[in-house]
């Protein structure tokens, strides 16, 4: 069939094709094959560059001069939270309000002053003495609790177990649990120190004290475990690492078979510096630290008896 006269000359005429022609004419695996995933589709580990929660035995002089900082860290912190203690008790702050009224009485009473116009001069007066009264006040909380700054300062290696010399890498490694003591009159008992790190970095210790008790003949038993210290990094603590610390301690004290886990009397934080009737705050916080360890201890006995 031939093409009409009237469109001979039309075709002539026509463009050329167009190059996206030949694009839209592709299979469509070859555009599937060009096109890469979103950025959604990719799976990214939350954990990539976090270090490393670890708790262990320490093994170097290093990590116990770290646990040794730590421990005396806690009891230093202690001023803070017994001047807190101090401030806001509330026999305290009855006592310190009396104290300035009857200073405005007396300064009002002094100037002998009833004209008004001498009310500005009365009142920056009264103020003026009232800061003077705080002032001198707070240093007087300062010095009550500044006997937590020298406990803390007291502390030499002994309390973790030995001296840098017999804490050297080449040694702690095999003798870490038969470290001997000279302190507080039980120079006779182990210590091991128990430290989480993150990372590389000590945030928390563990002092534990072997009571060894008496064996037959002149062997000598494991007997209690004593915790002598406790503690946490001040940025970490809320966060699990001391209830870590005290399960990885009964752990290793059911490990070696020893008769039980307490915490010592006369532990790093027992110290009390105020009197009796400012104490209240300091005893809840141990005992909260002495439940807690009940707790774990008796979780884990559950935990046994449902395995047998």
């Amino acid at each position: 069939m031939s093409t009409p006269p009237s469109m001979r000359g039309s075709t002539s005429s026509l463009p050329p094709p167009s190059p996206l022609a030949s694009a839209l004419a592709a299979p469509e695996e070859d555009y599937r094959s060009t096109t890469t995933p979103e950025p959604s589709t990719i799976a990214v580990d939350p954990l990539v560059g976090v270090p490393p929660l670890t708790t262990a035995l320490a093994k170097s002089s290093e990590d116990k001069l770290a646990a040794l900082k730590l421990v005396a860290d806690s009891v230093a912190q202690q001023r803070q939270f017994a001047s807190r203690i101090l401030i806001f008790h509330p026999l305290n702050l009855a006592l310190f309000g009396t104290c300035l009224a009857v200073i405005a009485q007396l300064v009002l009473r002094y100037r002998g002053s009833g004209d008004a116009r001498w009310l500005g001069a009365d009142t920056a007066l009264v103020g003026t003495t009232w800061a003077g009264f705080t002032m001198a006040a707070l240093l007087g909380v300062r010095a009550v609790t500044g006997k937590y700054i020298e406990e803390a300062e007291s502390m030499k290696w002994d309390f973790v177990g030995g001296t840098p010399a017999e804490c050297s890498d080449g040694e702690v490694g095999q003798t870490a649990s038969h470290t001997r003591s000279r302190s507080g009159g039980g120079g006779a008992n182990a210590r091991d120190v128990l430290v989480t790190k993150f990372g590389e970095e000590v945030i928390g210790a563990l002092v534990l004290e072997w009571v060894v008790g008496e064996g037959k003949g002149r062997r000598k038993k494991v007997g209690r475990a004593s915790i002598r210290a406790w503690t946490v990094k001040l940025k970490y603590r809320g966060k699990g690492v001391g209830s870590g610390l005290l399960e990885e301690a009964v752990g290793l004290v059911e490990e070696r078979g020893g008769d039980g886990i307490e915490f010592n009397e006369e532990h790093a934080n027992s110290k009390r510096i105020l009197w009796p009737i400012y104490n209240s705050p300091l005893e809840k916080r141990e005992q909260k630290a002495r439940n807690l360890l009940d707790d774990i201890v008796e979780n884990r006995e559950a935990a046994q008896t449902k395995k047998r």
